[in-house]
């Protein structure tokens, strides 16, 4: 995260660190740890080398120093936010510093990654780049129950603001009861937004009536079911049950731990 907001590589801070003190972070357990003060006089730091100062000479600088320095050559020595710094970046590089706010419980600097990287990745890369890494990991790890639900309650806010309505294929999705299942849900609707359609989000339903009716109502022509941790078996009796309903429309079973494009395609 300090690289990232300096625009200082990690190696360069390490060599900073060791060959010119430049900066001496406070440790905990033999990990650095970074404040903002710190982030700032990386980002001087940087600014000035890149201008022509040796490193050598500006890292013996104080902070009060650097600023000075700084605003008489029109740097100005903050760092920089997202109104004036803009980044494309692929998922593998939000995946790292997401994975470090998540390890650490840093839900804050975990909300406005995701957000970042919701914005800037099309549905499918932020789902299979970043959120379907992120749910193996929540999956494994422990968390009390408040953080588990901010957790839950986090991502699925992040990911029905990336559910646009589109195109003229409207489709209903939902998913059966269980903890997890919303959340792939919402990701394979992201997918299939992606895709072109409109999506109406039916959320959790393991009646068929209700599901058909929803589809009737709002006139879609494809019903997708989240269907990662249900037994084949009542796939096949859910499936029966649609079928002698006599639905006119489409009717599929999506994974969102797996590719969703071909069976889209097909539909």
């Amino acid at each position: 995260m300090t690289s990232y907001l300096s625009g200082v590589s990690p190696d360069c801070i390490r060599a900073w660190e060791r060959r010119y003190g430049a900066i001496v972070p406070e440790r905990d357990k033999g990990r650095r740890v970074f404040d903002d003060n710190d982030v700032t006089r990386l980002l001087m730091l940087k600014e000035l080398s890149l201008i022509g100062n040796p490193i050598s000479t500006v890292a013996k600088l104080s902070n009060e120093e650097l600023t000075k320095l700084c605003l008489e050559v029109g740097i100005n020595p903050t760092v920089k936010n997202g109104s004036e710094l803009i980044v494309i970046r692929e998922a593998s590089e939000f995946i790292e510093v997401i994975t470090l706010a998540f390890e650490n419980k840093r839900f804050d600097i975990l909300h406005h990654e995701l957000t970042k990287a919701s914005d800037e990745l099309s549905g499918t890369d932020f789902v299979n780049g970043i959120m379907i890494s992120l749910l193996e990991r929540f999956k494994k790890s422990i968390h009390t129950d408040i953080q588990r639900k901010t957790l839950l309650t986090l991502f699925k806010s992040i990911m029905l603001k990336k559910i646009v309505s589109k195109g003229d294929t409207r489709a209903v999705v939902g998913y059966f009861p269980g903890e997890l299942n919303e959340l792939k849900c919402l990701m394979s609707a992201m997918i299939m937004s992606q895709s072109g359609m409109n999506i109406t989000f039916a959320g959790e339903c393991d009646d068929v009536d209700v599901i058909i009716n929803i589809a009737r109502i709002t006139e879609a022509r494809l019903i997708a079911m989240e269907s990662s941790s249900v037994s084949q078996h009542n796939l096949t009796q859910f499936r029966e049950k649609v079928e002698s309903l006599l639905w006119k429309g489409e009717f599929i079973f999506v994974d969102a731990l797996n590719p969703l494009e071909g069976k889209l395609k097909n539909s």
